[in-house]
């Protein structure tokens, strides 16, 4: 049962289905004639209601619930189709009254277009050529009135269509296949008659133009040919219509001031006159252009001369200024031999750079710079003189000559990119003379703080007290007399005594070492592995190395002398500074104190401690490698465990305590550095800690507007520790460039987080 119902369900569905199929099918034949009723024409009206009351009466019983809207729309089609017909049917009468309209205008046209035609018939034909220029002028006059009037009515018909065109074409059409009656008024019928009548109107004015212009050429031609006869009958003395020998002679004398050869006139009576006695007036313009050839034959034969003198006169000029433009290609050949000895004295110099001093290479530089100086200057004189040869110059002769001076300014351009490389040569020997300065400063120092670690490292001070120690007269400054005598009595560091490897491998140290050192470091007493065994061996080889590299500059420093007075005084005057209100130039106590400073980084972890003792004192915390510390005392030996230790501040926290320097058995803690550092991103040096701070004097504002780049890779050596700009927010430290010597503040941390030195 339940597949019968399913198989009814089926079949009612598609008889459904069937059944919409057959109602869509009848309403779309039906709306489909609806459609063509509403692009329906009077001729096919008839045809189409017919063919709608045909399918209406075939489909609509097919058209099921739409029936009575079908219905509805062919009604509505219907009266649209009927209500379209009596639109059509009112356009075409508007259309056949404009057109009536526009005949009549039409009419107008053609008629002033005949008058017009009427009125130039007289200019018209053979006749035409023999009528007057008066006769001609009144005529024309006359069309052109009539034209006015003409043109007046064909501008109406134009008016007319403009306003009226879209109307009146309704009128033109006809029903698809059906020819156009040849009697109907259409407005392409009425265009053609328009077209027609502008044209002969066109052409009518314009042959009265014609005639017109015509007509005064040709009065102008008599007037001319009257001119001719009038000149002929007053050379013609015996009036026998011919111009003898003397006639022509004074003909060419009285109109061209022109004495003629007696070649002339046997030439013009043999081939013009054919003989005869004389030239006749047919034969006057010949005769005319004969004795102006004979004239320009004579004027030719004067511009030859003319031309062969001024030829030679240019020759002449041109030797004299051949021998101009030697004399300058000279200058120019011993300015090059100028500039070649300047670059071979620079070249032959910077071989030998490095033996050299660095007064040597300034005088070096400036004599290559006043070399090239001078040679400039007579480069300017050579060009001046160039330029001078075209001062008075003929103007046939400076085509040469600008050829002449494009050479010799082709050489003397040549010439700057050796100056600019003599010039750059001479910059070099002034930067590698600064940095042998700056490297002679940097020696001179390193023997100054030699003396001053000698001696602070011998009485057990800090910076401050080092300083105080100095300062004689305790006013807070350095003066020179202050520092210089402080070096002539000051204490000298004792020499280091050698150890021993027994003592280094003594069991008894060994072992207070190894319980002593928990404090420090963590793992250093555990029982060697194999591997630690390689890892000592290489360390034990790295370190004879060390050692022996170290007993080389000892050696060196031993056999090096003491600074002298002269020396101290320089590192004086690069530290020192006037203060204002000083008459004399110091060194304050914060230079002092930076000067002295030294900074070493843990190379390997360890510890710092309260005391010297590494029995008797606590650990304060550990040190991670790479920290930076400021050493305030020391190097110390503790005696106890015989290892060298000092007393230093963390610059990470500012802790301050006591660090081992290095280990018994040659374990290095901290080493020298930290206070070296590398651009990694290009920056800039300025002369005060703040960006926006106020320089001193007029050398440093010049110097904030164009501060000192710090390039990628530079070497600068700290000489104030880093600390933070507050308004900016920026981490600045003070310090030097190993390149030059320049001094100033440099920003290592941005306010961004960006790194622009790092520690070596």
């Amino acid at each position: 049962q339940m597949q019968q119902r399913q198989e009814e369900e089926r079949r009612r569905r598609e008889a459904q289905m069937a059944q919409m199929r057959i109602e869509q099918g009848a309403c779309s034949n039906i709306r489909r004639v609806i459609l063509k009723l509403r692009m329906v024409r009077p001729e096919t009206f008839e045809d189409l209601q017919k063919e709608l009351l045909e399918v209406l009466q075939r489909e609509l019983a097919n058209c099921g619930s739409h029936a009575e809207v079908i219905k509805q729309e062919a009604d509505m089609g219907l009266q649209q189709a009927r209500q379209r017909l009596e639109q059509i049917r009112q356009e075409q009468l508007r259309a056949e009254e404009h057109l009536k309209s526009l005949e009549v205008l039409v009419d107008e046209a053609e008629k002033a277009g005949k008058a017009l035609l009427e009125e130039a018939e007289p200019l018209q034909g053979k006749a035409a050529l023999e009528m007057k220029l008066e006769e001609v002028e009144a005529t024309a006059k006359a069309v052109e009135d009539v034209g006015v009037n003409a043109r007046e009515k064909m501008q109406a018909c134009t008016v007319f269509i403009l306003q009226k065109g879209v109307e009146m074409r309704a009128a033109d059409s006809i029903p698809p296949g059906q020819p156009q009656p040849e009697d109907k008024l259409t407005l392409s019928k009425l265009l053609v008659r328009i077209n027609d009548t502008t044209k002969a109107m066109d052409a009518t004015l314009q042959l009265a133009k014609s005639s017109k212009e015509r007509a005064a050429k040709k009065l102008e031609a008599e007037k001319k040919v009257q001119v001719v006869d009038e000149l002929f009958k007053k050379y013609d003395s015996d009036k026998d219509g011919m111009l003898s020998r003397k006639e022509i002679e004074k003909y060419a004398k009285g109109e061209f001031n022109f004495d003629i050869s007696k070649d002339v006139v046997d030439d013009i009576m043999k081939y013009i006159a054919d003989g005869g006695k004389g030239v006749k007036r047919v034969d006057f313009q010949k005769l005319k252009v004969d004795i102006g050839i004979a004239r320009e034959q004579i004027q030719d034969g004067k511009r030859k001369e003319a031309r062969l003198e001024r030829e030679k006169k240019l020759a002449e000029m041109k030797d004299e200024l051949a021998k101009k433009v030697e004399e300058v290609v000279k200058q120019v050949d011993a300015v090059e031999e100028k500039i070649t000895k300047v670059e071979t004295d620079t070249s032959a110099r910077a071989m030998k750079v490095k033996e050299l001093t660095s007064e040597d290479m300034v005088n070096t530089a400036e004599e290559a710079e006043k070399g090239v100086m001078a040679v400039r200057e007579e480069v300017l004189e050579c060009r001046k003189a160039s330029t001078d040869l075209m001062e008075g110059a003929e103007a046939e002769l400076k085509v040469w000559l600008f050829g002449e001076q494009k050479k010799i300014e082709f050489r003397l351009g040549r010439f700057e990119p050796r100056f600019a490389k003599a010039v750059t040569v001479a910059s070099m020997f002034r930067a590698e003379a600064k940095k042998k300065d700056f490297e002679g400063l940097v020696a001179l120092e390193k023997k100054a703080l030699k003396l001053l670690k000698g001696h602070q490292r011998v009485k057990d001070l800090t910076g401050e007290e080092l300083f105080e120690a100095v300062d004689a007269d305790k006013d807070g400054k350095l003066n020179q007399t202050e520092w210089l005598a402080f070096f002539k009595t000051c204490e000298r560091s004792p020499k280091a005594e050698k150890k021993k490897k027994e003592e280094a491998e003594d069991g008894e140290a060994k072992k207070e070492e190894d319980g002593d050192a928990k404090k420090e470091e963590e793992g250093e007493a555990k029982q060697e592995t194999d591997a630690d065994k390689k890892e000592e061996a290489k360390e034990e080889a790295k370190k004879e190395e060390e050692a022996k590299e170290e007993k080389e500059e000892e050696e060196a420093e031993e056999e090096e002398p003491e600074a002298t007075e002269e020396e101290l005084g320089k590192v004086f005057a690069t530290m020192a500074c006037t203060v204002e209100g000083d008459e004399e130039e110091t060194i304050s106590k914060d230079e002092f104190v930076n000067f002295v400073r030294v900074f070493m980084k843990v190379s390997k972890e360890t510890v710092i401690t309260s005391d010297l003792s590494i029995k008797e004192s606590q650990t304060i915390r550990r040190l991670d490698v790479g920290e930076i510390v400021e050493v305030i005392k020391g190097p110390v030996e503790e005696g106890a465990v015989q290892v060298q230790r000092v007393m230093a501040k963390v610059l990470k926290d500012e802790l301050t305590g006591w660090i081992t320097v290095s280990g018994s058995q040659g374990t290095t803690f901290l080493e020298e550095g930290g206070s070296v550092f590398r651009v990694i991103v290009e920056t800039i040096l300025t002369e005060t800690f703040a960006l926006n701070g106020m320089p001193q004097n007029g050398e440093e504002a010049k110097k904030m507007l164009n501060p000192r780049k710090l390039r990628v890779g530079e070497i600068v050596e700290v000489r104030e520790w880093f600390k933070k700009e507050e308004q900016s927010g920026l981490i600045r430290m003070r310090c030097r460039c190993r390149a030059d010597g320049a001094w100033g503040w440099v920003t290592i941390v941005g306010n961004q987080g960006t790194v622009f030195l790092q520690v070596v």
